[in-house]
């Protein structure tokens, strides 16, 4: 390996230009243990969306980079993907992009109201908090207090989530 200790992250080093080379955006990178078998997930966004062959073309140009840097220690499947429907919104990046739109917040903890998740309009955030506005009103959450963010973009396919 290259030294670097987070296979994720040094994959998203050489990914992302790469990706802006294609004119995609490099989502996210996930290197994660599922039974017995490692996945290295790349997932990569553009307007209008991906398409298996932007997957194909991507997968093609990184695979080798990956491997000729020798960037990872052990056996691994190697998946290229859209994020998709219901997106994790990990980086300050992330819920940019989703400012103004429908999200899904899930709590460690149930709130006052009994509830672990919450539906609503991203409109501000911090390193510190997550404002939404929901059907009852405007909410505010300590980011050390959310589990997950969401995007909750399949609203519109399945009727909604409240």
């Amino acid at each position: 390996m290259s030294g670097k200790t987070n296979t994720a992250g040094a994959v998203g080093e050489i990914a992302r230009p790469l990706a802006q080379s294609m004119d995609l955006m490099l989502w996210d990178v996930v290197f994660v243990k599922e039974g017995p078998s490692w996945y290295l997930r790349v997932f990569i966004d553009k307007p209008g969306g991906i398409f298996l062959d932007d997957c194909e073309k991507f997968s093609r140009a990184l695979d080798p980079k990956i491997e000729e840097l020798d960037l990872v220690d052990k056996e691994y499947y190697f998946e290229v993907s859209s994020p998709g429907l219901g997106r994790i919104l990990r980086t300050d990046d992330h819920l940019g992009a989703y400012k103004n739109k429908d999200i899904k917040i899930k709590l460690y903890r149930a709130g006052d109201d009994g509830r672990r998740e919450i539906f609503g309009v991203l409109k501000e955030y911090d390193s510190k908090s997550i404002t939404i506005d929901t059907d009852e009103g405007s909410a505010t959450f300590g980011r050390e207090t959310v589990s997950e963010i969401r995007a909750d973009d399949d609203r519109d396919l399945f009727g909604g989530n409240k």
